[in-house]
């Protein structure tokens, strides 16, 4: 009796945890046909609940995982409607003949947040394009800098309108999904972005929109990293990559020298109108504990063309590579995005200087080793 009285008293706790984690759309959309299979997909297409209608109505139950949108579909009709829900109980009405338009969906707080961000942002985005499609369309001149410059101010608006969006909607996941989206166009780049995002609520930093925006923001600290790690002033990080004869040659084993670690690729006509300049420098400079180190970026089958443009070039000094191409691992450690490019080491492992071209790595050399 006892068991059962406690049974009765949790029964209506143990009802409410599991609307809290589940969700129910009830539908009515006129003009269907009955016996219209009704289906629910999450953003990648799979099932999450399906049901017949029957007079236009339907019933879809289950559970999500996480916030995030989900694709209301209909068998026979070509429009899906998107809604950005979590484990709710929401309804849906709308006309079979109009469906995105008609739709009027209820019970749901993240897809009025959703609406709420449509309609904000729908207009800008309607500018951007029309702005973009004028600018890359007009010729150089008065009216093409000012197209540019509505452009650089309708920036500004998405700053003003993201403030109004974000400021009342601190834990919606919408607002992470919202960051996500104009984060391409904020003036801080992704240091603002990250600003932003630490301070929405825990609440916010859950669903498929929190981890591509903690992606970026991971990704851009380790970029900031690995340029901090190759500025003037730090110790050069070691690699070791084969020689052209396949023996294993490492960085750190030219300490006791200053070396000019050199990237390139036979593919890279700069690289090559420099590579005379280079070879100036190494045959002046060699007799005063100087060499070079070549890293080329040459792709996978680029062996020979590689060895050639060595023989070409009257490269003489010790060249390795992995044949990867801008997948080069010394390159990616280095952060190289364009070549030619390279750093001057001192004996110590210390990076004196960066990207010396022309004249200018004569006048550094000169400096440097007096």
């Amino acid at each position: 009796m006892v068991k059962n009285i406690i049974a009765f008293i949790l029964l209506p706790f143990a009802l409410l945890a599991q609307e809290k984690n589940s969700f129910s759309i009830n539908g009515n959309i006129t003009g269907l046909k009955d016996s219209t299979l009704v289906f629910l997909n999450d953003g990648y297409g799979n099932s999450i609940a399906q049901d017949y209608a029957f007079k236009g109505n339907f019933i879809l139950k289950g559970h999500l995982d996480e916030p995030g949108f989900v694709k209301l579909g209909f068998i026979g009709l070509t429009n899906e409607l998107d809604i950005f829900m979590f484990n709710e109980n929401i309804s849906v009405k709308a006309n079979a003949n109009n469906l995105e338009k008609s739709v009027v969906i209820t019970g749901s707080a993240l897809n009025n947040d959703y609406n709420a961000y449509l309609k904000a942002f729908n207009p800008i985005k309607d500018r951007f394009n029309d702005l973009s499609t004028r600018i890359n369309t007009t010729p150089n001149g008065k009216k093409r800098d000012s197209l540019i410059g509505l452009f650089e101010q309708t920036k500004k608006h998405v700053v003003t309108e993201l403030n109004k969006f974000t400021s009342p909607r601190l834990g919606s996941p919408v607002s992470t999904f919202v960051l996500y989206v104009v984060n391409p166009v904020l003036p801080g780049g992704v240091e603002e972005l990250e600003t932003r995002y630490n301070k929405l609520y825990s609440s916010a930093k859950v669903g498929e929109f929190a981890r591509l925006v903690e992606g970026i923001i991971e990704k851009h600290k380790i970029e900031v990293a690995k340029a901090s790690a190759t500025n003037e002033g730090a110790i050069a990080p070691d690699f070791t990559q084969n020689d052209v004869d396949g023996n294993p040659v490492s960085l750190s084993s030219f300490r006791g020298k200053y070396v000019l670690v050199d990237f390139w690729a036979s593919w890279c006509r700069p690289c090559r109108l420099e590579n005379p300049n280079v070879v100036d420098a190494y045959n002046k400079f060699k007799s005063k504990n100087f060499t070079v180190l070549g890293v080329s970026l040459d792709r996978p089958d680029g062996k020979e063309a590689w060895l050639n443009a060595i023989k070409q070039d009257n490269l003489t000094w010790t060249h390795v590579s992995d044949l990867k191409f801008w997948d080069n691992a010394a390159a990616r450690l280095y952060n190289v995005n364009s070549i030619p490019f390279n750093l001057l080491i001192d004996p110590s492992g210390k990076i004196v200087a960066k990207n010396l071209r022309g004249s200018e790595l004569h006048e550094a050399l000169e400096r440097i080793l007096k």
